[in-house]
């Protein structure tokens, strides 16, 4: 019975995705808006995990070694969705691209989003300025020991 509610569970996610981006993108939020943006975002941050080197393709597949932070990673996309969902539109989340980025003291690779947000800082004694990229910080780490590269390296 375990097993038949995820198998019903997972054909309705999957469903659930694929009729919410068959037209325009409704700027609305519906119902089971942060399992769709979890399952989609969790998607991109793996193909990002293998564009960035950090891991191979078939190291991102679900299996039991995967299983554990892929359900973590989920769990904090969801609360992500949760946080910020006020601030941003729907539209401009499900629009995100996730950036790992190395933390060489803990040895890990973190997980951010950026918003494609442009910050201008200014320099006080010139004209200078600078403009930084705008990240959510999604408050998941992968330790680089599930990676094919440590991330000193990275």
């Amino acid at each position: 019975m375990r097993q038949l509610s995820r198998s019903v569970d997972v054909l309705t996610d999957k469903l659930a995705i694929a009729n919410r981006h068959d037209g325009p993108f409704v700027d609305e939020e519906l119902p089971g808006d942060h399992l769709a943006f979890a399952y989609h975002m969790s998607l991109k941050a793996c193909r990002a995990l293998v564009a960035q080197g950090i891991r191979k393709d078939w190291q991102v597949l679900p299996t039991r070694e995967t299983v554990l932070w892929q359900t973590q990673l989920n769990a904090a996309l969801v609360r992500l969705y949760e946080e910020e969902k006020g601030a941003f539109s729907v539209e401009q989340l499900f629009g995100m691209e996730p950036i790992w980025v190395g933390d060489a003291e803990a040895k890990e690779w973190r997980l951010e989003l950026d918003t494609g947000l442009m910050e201008v800082v200014v320099e006080c004694e010139g004209d200078e300025f600078e403009e930084k990229g705008e990240r959510l910080r999604v408050g998941f780490a992968l330790s680089e020991r599930y990676g094919c590269v440590d991330v000193e390296r990275g």
